[in-house]
């Protein structure tokens, strides 16, 4: 405990404080935050990626990737903000399990290899990933006016609803967004004012 002095009026006045307590991270997400940091994983680009160059600080590099494992065409980097919500992952809607796609991106993308401790540490570090504060709403966190007429338009007229709803703005299925496409997953729009390219 410290003691701390202080001068009122000409009086002394004795005044007790506790140490603040220091706040500690979880060890498994303070883990994953290494791994997914680290290069250890990356065979194949000569041991010069690491998931956060993809997703630096659990976002997205704003890059288009031509991954063929996946996909013909070019994949936009998905930010991982908010990725307990947003299931099912990966472009297509590929699973639900976190931990597998995980592994994936580590061993057909990286080529690397991932033991299952890793992969815990891994997925308790994405699932910390908090989604952050959308700049654009009031300071107490409402609508502005013209945000309310753009709801309005969103939920009737519009009916984006259909396919971005609930709190996350998705509704977690796959649907063909034109002919001859592979079905994609629907996207999250809950921080689409962070997520370009689009």
């Amino acid at each position: 405990m410290k003691i701390l002095a202080l001068m009122t009026l000409g009086c002394l006045t004795v005044m007790t404080a506790c140490d603040k307590e220091e706040v500690r991270e979880d060890p498994l997400i303070a883990r994953g935050r290494v791994l997914f940091n680290s290069t250890e994983f990356d065979s194949a680009f000569g041991g010069t990626v690491s998931c956060a160059s993809c997703h630096p600080g659990g976002d997205m590099d704003n890059k288009k990737w031509l991954l063929p494992q996946l996909a013909p065409d070019s994949l936009s980097t998905p930010t991982l903000f908010g990725l307990a919500q947003t299931a099912p992952y990966l472009w297509f809607g590929e699973s639900n399990d976190l931990r597998e796609v995980t592994r994936f991106v580590i061993e057909d993308i990286l080529l690397g290899m991932v033991d299952s401790l890793q992969l815990d540490a891994l997925v308790a570090y994405q699932l910390s990933l908090v989604v952050p504060a959308n700049p654009w709403k009031n300071s107490d966190g409402s609508l502005t006016p013209a945000q309310e007429r753009g709801r309005a338009v969103f939920e009737q007229q519009g009916k984006c609803i259909v396919c971005h709803s609930g709190p996350a703005f998705t509704n977690g299925q796959n649907i063909q967004v034109r002919p001859g496409a592979l079905p994609a997953n629907v996207p999250s729009l809950r921080w689409v004012f962070a997520t370009a390219p689009y």
